[in-house]
């Protein structure tokens, strides 16, 4: 009696799982989506040199002051922001290009809300040596990942965005996903 019992309470719940599964696949969107920048800025911050020879920085920022998300049915235009840490191991790489990585803290802001994430770029970085952003850092040829999740209007949106830099060039455009629940 109680295999029959485990028997049917197996159905039971494979018949209510394959139910419930469809429904919630179907509920969520996945949009291949554009990101287009314009009008850059940077933000001075701090940098220096510990023993070993790494290079850290902090406090750096920069953003566009034009930014825009496209895809079908979707099309945000704002703006962007963030600030950096970052570590170099200047005993890596080539003269001008040194291996580390940076972490960002981003903000995209829109009319109805605001995504805010983190963005990871590892591999080799150029540091500015001289003028007045001495001590920024660009990436060179580098690995950038992003994910960022939505406010306001935009409450369990998420966006992600990855792709490579080479030669110090982004991809144009920069392609990624915008997942709504």
């Amino acid at each position: 009696m109680k295999k029959i019992a485990v028997v049917v309470l197996a159905f039971a719940l494979l018949m209510m799982f394959s139910a419930i599964a469809p429904v919630m696949a179907a509920s969520s969107k996945r949009i291949p989506v554009t990101f287009v920048r314009a009008s850059p800025f940077l933000i001075k911050g701090e940098f220096w040199v510990t023993e070993g020879d790494t290079f850290h920085s902090r406090g750096w920022g920069a953003g566009f002051n034009s930014y825009s998300v496209m895809g079908t049915g979707v099309s945000l235009v704002g703006g962007t922001s963030g600030t950096y840490v970052a570590n170099v191991n200047l005993k890596t790489g080539v003269v001008g290009e040194r291996e580390g990585s940076q972490i960002w803290h981003s903000h995209l802001t829109f009319a109805d809300g605001t995504f805010d994430g983190i963005i990871i770029a590892k591999g080799s970085f150029a540091i500015v040596s001289s003028g007045s952003f001495i001590g920024y850092m660009s990436g060179v040829d580098t690995v950038v990942s992003a994910i960022w999740h939505g406010t306001g209007a935009y409450r369990g949106w998420t966006l992600t965005l990855d792709y490579e830099t080479q030669a110090g060039v982004v991809p144009s455009p920069l392609m990624g996903y915008l997942l709504i629940p």
